[in-house]
Formats: C-alpha cells, sequence, structure tokens
C-alpha cells in the first residue's frame, strides 16, 4: 500500500475479489476510528458483484471478530503484518467495524456505478433542473413504444413527419422485409440510446425537419449531376484516344487499364462497380506506364497523357462523392427518423417527470465536470477518502470523465487512495459503450502519472495444465493477430499465470468435419458421456456458446439422450407452462370472444394435468359455441375451477392474480417462474398499472426479456453464452469454437460540414462501397476493424479460462489453419481429430475445495390465502355512518379524495377506490363525486388541479429529525404553495401548522407563494389564505 494510488491487473482466476476485499479491510483497519467506513467507496459494475463483495467483507470481519478463531486466521496474521499492529488489536477493531456497520448499514458504500451516479443526480436535483419528484426508468421500451405510437398515428395527417415515418416504412420493406415495423423501431432507438451513439446523435437534435428534407434534396441532385460529369468527361476522353488512332489494345494492361477504365466509364451500371483504387491505375499515373510492353503507340499515348491522368482523378472524385452521397442518403431516414423519436420521447419523459438509466451519465457529465469538489461531497453528505474501483475495464468514457475529478482530488490529498482493479483481456463489454482502453492507457502512463501497477500472477481457478495452455496460447496470438505492442504485451507477457492449485488438468481440441452432418453435437454428446464416467455429475459440465442461435442444435441433441439441460431461453418466465396458461387465461378473461385462447390455455392445463378429459377434443366442441358466463358456469362444476374474474374490479391487480393463479391450481407448491410474474406484477403496479388490459400489454413488451436467475443446486448441464458465464466457473467446460458474426458493421464517418448544409457526421450500417472513399472514413473503418480483433480475442480468453478442471476446444476443419491449428503446428502436434494436450494427465475428476453435494430441489410449501379472510371489520364501523356522524364522514371522505386526486379526470376512479376500501358507503358515491366535483370546479382551486400541475399530495418531509406531511403542495418555477384540507370548525391551530409547514420549506431554501386552509363540509367550502 505504500502508493496511494494503484492499478491491479488482474487476469482470469487471480483473485481479485479477495485483493479487494484485503485491500478495504487494509484501509477500515488501519486506524482505531470506525468512522473510517464513510470514507470509503467501492464501485462495481453488477449488483452481483456489488453484494458479493459485501458478503465477503462482513464475513471476513466476522471471522475476526471471533473469539476462536482469530488467532489463526491467515488473512488477519498477514494484514497485523502489513500494518504492523497486534493481532488482538486487529480482533478489537474488527468487532468495532462490524458492529458500527451493521448498525449504519447505509453508510457501508459499495454499489454499483449507476447506483452511486444516481445518487450523485438525486443530490443535485435542483442545480440539474429536474424535479423533486423525478423516477429513474430502467427500462425504457414502454415509452419507446408509447412515442412510436404517437408517431405512427400521424400517419394520414397533415403533419410532415407522417411523410417522413411512411418514407421509412417503405423503405424498410423494400430493403430488408421487415414486418413488424414498431419492434424494428425500439430495437434501433434502444441502441441509438447507448453512450456509443449519443454524441452523434445529440448534434442532430437542432436540425429540424426542413434539414434533412434540404440535404435529402441536394444530395439526389449532386448525384445525378457526377453521374452526367463521369460520362460526359468519360466520353471526351474516348474521343480524345480514338481521334489520336488509338486503341484500348495499345495501352498498358489494356482493358484492365486506364483505357479500359474510361470505356467502362461510359457505362453507368458499371461506374461504382470499378476498383478505382486499381494499381493499374496508379502504374499509369505514377510510374508512367502508359502503353503495352514493346508499343510503336508509346510517344501518342505520352502525349495525352496529362489529359488522361487529370479526367481519371476528376471521375475518382465523381464516384468518391457519389459513393458517400448515395449511403448518406440511404441511412439519412433512418437518423431524421431517430432524431424525431427522440422529441417524442423527451417530451413523454417530461410529462411523466422520468429520467432514463443511460440518461443519468450524460446528465451528470454535462452540468456537474465544472462544480468543486468539496461541493460535490457537501450536496452528497458524504466525503470519500479511498476509491475501488472493480471491473474497471468495463468502464465507459462517460462514466471515467464523471469519475475523474473525485478521484483526482483524492490522488493529491495525503492519506487519500485510490485502487483501480481489471483486466482488459477480459474487455467483452464494448457494444455496451466499455472502453478498455482507459485501463491500457493508465497502465502506460503510470510511471509518468505515479501509479503502481501491480499485476496478479497466481491463478486460483485451474489446475495447472489448463493454466500452461492458456499462458503458451495467448503469447502465441499476441504476436500473431495483434499488431499493436501494448495489446502484444498484454496478451503475452502480462497474461502469464502460475497455478495455484495441485497438478493436473485436461485439454482436450477436437476438429470436426463440416461434411460429417451434426457431428459437432455428437461429439459433444461423446464428451459429456466421458465425463460423466470420470466421475463429473451434469451441473459439473457448462457448454459456452457465442449466441443463442448457435444453442440450438447443440440443445437439441443433448436432450436426445434425455440429459437434463438448463439454458438461457429456459429460464425464460414465458418458457414456463403454467406461466403460459395463466397469460393465456388472463387474455380470454380480457377479450371472451377470443376462444383460441381459452383453448390453449385448456389445453395447457390438460397437459399439466391439472384438469382431464376422456376426449379433449369433443369436449372443446361442446363448449366453443357457449357464451362466456356459461364456459364460467362450466369451470365451475365441471372442473371445479371457480374462476374469480369479477375480483378484477374489487381487488387491487396484483390480489386479483394472485387469487386468479389459485384458482388455476398454481398455488400448491413455489415456482420460480409464478413467483417471477407476480414480481412483474408488483413493479407495473408501482408504475400506476392497475388494470388487465394494462398488463397484457405490457406483458408482450417485457415477457421476451423477462427470467429468472440460473439455479445453484440444479442438477443439469448448462447452456450459456460467454457474457453470462464472465466471473464464474465450472469444473468441465465444452467450448465450440464457431466463427461469428455478431460485430455489428455500424460506423459514425465525418463528412465536410461545408458540402453538407452543416451536418457533420453520418451513420451507416455497412461500410460496403466506402473502403476507397477517403482517408478520414478509412481511418474509422480501421480502428473498428481492429477493436473488432480485439473483441473476439477477448471473447475467446473469457471462455478458455472458465475452467476448473478439464477444457474442451471444438472446432470445425478447414483448408486454412485456424489460430489455434496454427499454434499447435507451431508446437509440432500433428492435427488429429482429436488431440490431448496433456496425455499423462489424470482425467477423473478432483476434489474441489468447497464441493457442494448435489441436492434435490427442495419443494418449499406456500399459502396463497386470500387477505380477506383475514380482515374483521371493527365493530365501531356503524358508528362512522350513523346519522350523528353523517358530517364527520362527509368531510374525511372529501378529504381522502382530495388527498389522492391530480385532476378532475381521476375522480371516478378514486371514489371506485374509497368505496371498495370501505372508506365511502356504497350508494353514496355519487352524491360525493358532485360535492368534489363542485369543490375542485370552483374557481378558488380549479386551478390548483388542472393538468400540467406538479403536486405533491401528503409527501414526507424529514426536517431537523421531524417529520411533517403536508395535505399538498404545488410546485411553480420558483416557489410553492401549500394547501391544507379541513373537516368540522376552525381552530386557531390550523393555521399555526401551516405557518410550521412554511418554515419548514423556507428552511430548506425554498419559497413559500401564498398558503390556503380549505375547509370542507358537505353543503360548504370555505378557503382562507393565510
Amino acid at each position: 500500500m505504500s502508493s496511494n494510488y494503484t492499478i491491479y491487473n488482474a487476469s482470469a482466476g487471480a483473485g481479485k475479489t479477495f485483493t479487494l476485499v484485503k485491500n478495504y479491510l487494509y484501509i477500515l483497519l488501519q486506524n482505531d476510528s470506525v468512522e473510517t467506513v464513510r470514507s470509503i467507496l467501492a464501485i462495481t459494475f453488477t449488483n452481483k458483484a456489488a453484494n458479493e463483495m459485501k458478503t465477503r467483507i462482513l464475513s471476513w470481519l466476522k471471522d475476526f471478530s471471533d473469539e476462536k478463531k482469530y488467532k489463526s486466521n491467515i488473512v488477519l496474521q498477514q494484514l497485523s503484518q502489513e500494518l504492523d499492529l497486534d493481532i488482538y488489536q486487529l480482533h478489537q477493531r474488527s468487532y468495532k467495524a462490524l458492529s458500527y456497520i451493521l448498525h449504519h448499514y447505509s453508510l457501508f458504500s459499495i454499489s454499483t456505478i449507476d447506483k452511486f451516479n444516481l445518487r450523485l443526480m438525486k443530490a443535485f436535483t435542483k442545480e440539474l433542473g429536474l424535479s423533486y419528484s423525478f423516477a429513474v426508468e430502467l427500462d425504457s421500451s414502454d415509452y419507446l413504444k408509447q412515442s412510436i405510437d404517437e408517431l405512427v398515428d400521424e400517419l394520414g395527417t397533415e403533419n410532415p413527419f407522417a411523410e417522413v415515418i411512411l418514407n421509412y416504412i417503405f423503405w424498410k420493406f423494400e430493403n430488408e422485409s421487415t414486418t413488424d415495423i414498431r419492434k424494428e423501431l425500439i430495437t434501433s432507438s434502444q441502441n441509438f440510446m447507448k453512450e456509443k451513439n449519443l454524441e452523434q446523435i445529440n448534434s442532430l437534435t437542432t436540425k429540424e425537419l426542413d434539414d434533412f428534407k434540404r440535404l435529402n434534396q441536394l444530395l439526389i441532385k449532386r448525384v445525378k449531376e457526377n453521374y452526367t460529369l463521369i460520362q460526359e468527361t468519360a466520353a471526351a476522353i474516348i474521343a480524345l484516344i480514338e481521334s489520336n488512332s488509338l486503341e484500348v489494345g495499345d495501352f498498358y494492361q489494356g482493358a484492365r487499364g486506364m483505357a479500359g477504365f474510361f470505356y467502362k466509364m461510359h457505362d453507368p451500371s458499371k461506374i461504382l462497380s470499378v476498383n478505382i483504387s486499381s494499381s493499374y491505375y496508379k502504374a499509369f499515373c505514377d510510374e508512367e506506364k502508359y502503353a503495352k510492353s514493346k508499343s510503336t503507340k508509346e510517344e501518342n499515348i505520352k502525349a495525352i497523357a496529362p489529359q488522361i491522368i487529370d479526367a481519371f482523378y476528376k471521375i475518382k472524385q465523381a464516384i468518391i462523392r457519389i459513393k458517400v452521397d448515395d449511403s448518406v442518403r440511404k441511412n439519412l431516414i433512418t437518423i431524421e427518423l431517430q432524431s424525431e423519436i427522440n422529441r417524442f420521447l423527451h417530451k413523454r419523459k417530461t410529462e411523466n417527470d422520468v429520467v432514463f438509466l443511460s440518461d443519468v451519465n450524460p446528465i451528470i457529465g454535462t452540468h456537474l465536470k465544472e462544480e468543486p469538489v468539496a461541493f460535490i461531497y457537501e450536496k452528497l453528505g458524504s466525503r470519500y477518502n479511498h476509491y475501488f474501483i472493480d471491473e474497471f475495464q468495463d468502464t465507459s468514457q462517460l462514466q471515467w470523465n464523471n469519475m475523474v475529478p473525485l478521484l483526482d482530488n483524492a490522488k493529491v490529498s495525503e492519506g487519500n487512495s485510490i485502487t483501480l482493479v481489471g483486466d482488459p483481456k477480459q474487455a467483452i463489454y464494448r457494444f455496451r459503450s466499455g472502453n478498455p482502453e482507459i485501463l491500457i492507457n493508465l497502465i502506460a502512463l503510470a510511471e509518468e502519472k505515479g501509479i503502481q501497477v501491480q499485476t496478479l500472477q497466481n491463478n486460483f481457478r485451474s489446475l495447472p495444465n489448463i493454466v500452461d495452455f492458456n499462458n503458451k496460447y495467448y503469447q502465441y496470438l499476441s504476436t500473431y493477430l495483434v499488431n499493436n505492442s501494448e495489446y502484444s504485451s498484454l496478451f503475452g507477457t502480462h497474461a502469464q499465470q502460475i497455478s495455484h492449485l495441485q497438478e493436473g488438468g485436461r485439454v482436450q481440441v477436437s476438429f470436426i468435419s463440416p461434411q460429417k452432418e451434426n457431428q459437432l453435437e455428437e461429439r459433444i454428446v461423446e464428451i459429456i458421456e466421458e465425463s460423466l464416467q470420470n466421475g463429473f455429475v451434469f451441473k459439473d459440465i457448462t457448454i459456452l456458446v457465442r449466441n443463442k442461435k448457435h444453442s440450438i442444435s447443440i440443445v437439441d441433441k443433448i436432450a436426445e439422450k434425455g440429459y437434463p439441460i438448463l439454458t438461457e431461453e429456459a429460464l425464460l418466465v414465458i418458457s414456463s407452462p403454467e406461466v403460459q396458461a395463466i397469460i393465456y387465461a388472463l387474455k380470454w378473461i380480457s377479450n371472451p370472444e377470443d376462444k383460441e385462447n381459452l383453448v390453449r390455455m385448456l389445453h395447457l392445463l390438460h397437459t399439466l394435468g391439472r384438469v382431464e378429459f376422456d376426449d379433449f377434443t369433443e369436449e372443446i366442441s361442446n363448449i366453443k359455441d357457449l357464451d362466456f358466463d356459461n364456459i364460467v358456469s362450466w369451470f365451475h362444476e365441471t372442473l371445479n375451477i371457480p374462476l374469480p374474474y369479477q375480483q378484477v374490479y374489487h381487488l387491487s391487480f396484483y390480489d386479483f392474480a394472485e387469487e386468479f393463479i389459485n384458482s388455476l391450481g398454481f398455488g400448491a407448491k413455489e415456482d420460480l417462474y409464478i413467483s417471477a410474474l407476480l414480481d412483474l406484477i408488483v413493479q407495473l403496479e408501482k408504475k400506476g398499472v392497475i388494470s388487465l388490459e394494462e398488463f397484457l400489454e405490457n406483458w408482450e413488451l417485457k415477457s421476451p426479456g423477462l427470467s429468472i436467475r440460473f439455479p445453484d443446486n440444479r442438477n443439469a448441464i448448462q447452456i450459456m453464452t460467454i457474457h453470462k458465464s464472465k466471473g464464474l466457473e465450472f469444473p468441465v467446460v465444452i467450448y465450440p469454437m464457431i466463427e461469428s458474426n455478431s460485430n455489428k458493421e455500424e460506423y459514425w464517418f465525418p463528412l465536410e460540414k461545408e458540402l453538407y448544409i452543416g451536418f457533420d457526421k453520418f451513420y451507416t450500417s455497412s461500410k460496403s462501397g466506402l473502403d476507397d472513399t477517403g482517408e478520414n472514413i478509412k481511418e474509422v473503418v480501421t480502428i473498428r476493424e481492429f477493436e473488432n480483433k480485439i473483441d473476439e480475442l477477448c471473447i475467446q480468453y473469457v471462455a478458455t479460462t472458465r475452467a476448473s478442471q478439464q477444457l474442451f476446444l471444438l472446432e470445425e476443419k478447414k483448408d486454412k489453419l485456424s489460430p489455434l491449428g496454427e499454434y499447435l503446428n507451431k508446437q509440432g502436434i500433428c492435427a488429429e481429430d482429436i488431440i490431448e494436450m496433456y496425455p499423462t494427465s489424470d482425467f477423473k475428476k478432483k476434489k474441489e475445495k468447497s464441493e457442494k453435494s448435489i441436492i434435490r430441489e427442495e419443494e418449499i410449501q406456500w399459502t396463497s390465502e386470500s387477505w380477506n379472510s383475514k380482515i374483521k371489520v371493527s365493530s365501531e364501523a356503524h358508528k362512522f355512518y350513523s346519522e350523528e356522524n353523517k358530517e364527520i364522514h362527509y368531510g374525511n371522505s372529501v378529504h381522502a379524495i382530495l388527498a389522492e386526486i391530480n385532476t378532475l379526470d381521476d375522480l371516478p376512479f378514486v371514489i371506485k377506490k374509497l368505496a371498495i376500501s370501505g372508506m365511502i358507503q356504497l350508494g353514496q358515491e355519487m352524491e360525493i363525486e358532485k360535492i368534489v366535483h363542485r369543490m375542485v370546479s370552483s374557481p378558488q382551486l380549479k386551478k390548483y388541479f388542472s393538468k400540467g400541475i406538479v403536486s405533491y399530495k401528503e409527501r414526507e418531509i424529514i426536517y431537523e429529525g421531524k417529520i411533517y406531511r403536508p395535505d399538498r403542495i404545488i410546485e411553480k418555477q420558483d416557489s410553492l404553495i401549500l394547501i391544507d384540507f379541513k373537516t368540522g370548525e376552525k381552530l386557531p391551530g390550523h393555521k399555526k401548522q401551516i405557518e410550521l409547514y412554511e418554515q419548514v420549506l423556507v428552511g430548506m431554501g425554498k419559497k413559500v407563494e401564498s398558503k390556503l386552509l380549505v375547509y370542507i363540509s358537505s353543503l360548504d367550502l370555505e378557503v382562507i389564505y393565510v
């Protein structure tokens, strides 16, 4: 811990979590103050990593505090030596630190970078121009769908944008034959919202529809003019050639050379297919290779060569301009559409007081970069002196920029520290804007910046043979594939590890013949069977694939053998037949005329054994013509399923769903998939989704990505993508090294603003035809191709470093050797069908340090009882509805309604809700609705219940340790209005109470414009301005 700025370069299995936790505890225990925990901030990139780090720290502190164990604890002994402190002293400090953390858990600052940034944003709500009630939305798909629906609704109107979206639809049909335009637009928009596209998209927000239209017209005109220029110039040179009694065959390379070029240019269909960078044209222009060898016409050609060369360069520039203009125009409609979607989306977010998670970093980066660090700490309520950042290779440029001010402050202060942990070789999230070059550059400039770099060389995961193979293989690839000194040393010298485990480990390479159908899948099954014979069980075996598409045939082949399989698709909630049955049932309840959902639901219930039919087809034909009520009766009488469909009107949607699911017979045991479905309903209810129709609409959007976690105790072969496997380890890894074309071509190319009426960049999903159109474009393509090559290497590195005991690599045989084949060849290993890299190794399963026995999945009984059966109505209830208390009842009811509604539009729903809850007596709903409608429509109150008003209803305010709850706060641009509703007679305390609320808000730096006391009775309304 000699340097206050340390980078740990941690290769796979190097024990980075151990190192992080140990260094965290070094800081925490180096002095006797338990307050030190307040000054430490640890940032990770996933909730799982944050929880793992918290758990590890608390577990170690618990062990350090144990009277019986602390003396023999190896880590505590190491800390005692490093801190030069007595072990008993550290034991006492550990006990106090653990107690302090548990009693002040909110000060235990270990979180994801997104959570920290969100906390930062909430601290600067006012400075960022956000309302105090803003919410952060993790899933943008709902709002995107609403915005896109709003755009589609413009079709057929006079709105100028209707033409744009119509053109986009036609363009999509012509070019990609897509049938789901809405889904395409949502996917495209989510991609453009990523950080890598954000700057470019935001730069287009100043462009109007007319700007895009003008550019489009300019491009059409210029392309046409350039085609004409090319043909006229070519015709002039052809005439020049022929007037000098020359033929194409007289020129260097004949038809393939310069003369042939002009004849091709005379044909419009060949203009763009000609390689304008041909070496033959270069030889004519730069090397004076004018005529074919031994030609008698060389002097004639030489005489007109300057004119030919000038014409060639003129045409070349025109072709380049056509290619770029065509590409710009082809993709212009995508950007134009996205720019407009962003406008609608911004409007939606503003109306709903919502910020997307993807907005957080840009907002902070734009508004807080100039704020003094001391002010940031003051607003956060914490001052951090020690920073830990895990998985640093996945940090984006914007995230890093936002952290730099805080880290720079820590770097220059005495006694502070910065610890970064990462491995650029495992940077597989560039598609999510991860930028490993930040870490690589910091390591390269470590000496200059005073950073201490420590490479963790031990591998605590894999047996020695696997470590040895990876050392040698990536050392070879570092020179073979990577023409870059920093990356070369990264995968070469800096990737060398020493196994910390006992001897052994298996690495096998299989080469698969492409001519033999299903050989890959059959070989995988053979490996599984051999592994089982060697003592491994199903859950020890994991198959890693590049993407889900690659897993389909593998899953089918393994399923044929009857082996248990766990795939990412199998974890999707919608894959559960029980959930499918529930959803079909809800769809039928929502739309009883759609009998197809009814049939599907009954078929699933029959398949699952919930109901029995002697003849399913006959039973369906008997009920298909019945009306809804009769079918419900049939469910009850024939199937003993009393469908509680009417409860959807009387219960919260969650309570209804739980009761409905229970009625179908799915409440007998805990089901992870049904639990996930109910969790989704809870989340949606929090967002205001309260009806069956709203739920089903949201289900269509969210179900494709809704999944449960991989169960830890299920004895099944796992098949997962390499990205999902990062950070995990498995005893046996099978890795089919299938080539992937997953690197989507996506480029932002620079434009000359003066040629494109102010547009300085253009987007394209393909570089096709642009390779030879200029150095700027070539540079962008070169950088992207290098990044893709590195990303491929990183993905392969992650895959080959997951195995702890046995690694199986499978690759297709090809005429040209692959990098793996080249490596084996260099090692003098013959390319047989199956190669054991370490043939003397023991292939039996090794005992693991903390091997868990496989347990049967426990069937946890749960009871889903209706809460109605547990509610008892107070015997005092009759008093509430008695005549003598009628006035009080009206006052309380009206007060409750006013506390719930935002505008008059909310009135019917709120009254219905309060009637169900018993707050309003059944039969009095209309009478009370008239009273409230009259009050809210009154001149004194109408403006406070109109649309667009920002109001907070009974919002708790904590000030100087006390809680205050005003009935209503209206937020204006720079001030607040306080409203308190009262029933019964006027009391002096009412005025004092609202004045106290004002004092609290003024004490918080707010300005109160006015204060209203509203007195309510069944016949009267009185508003008093205090």
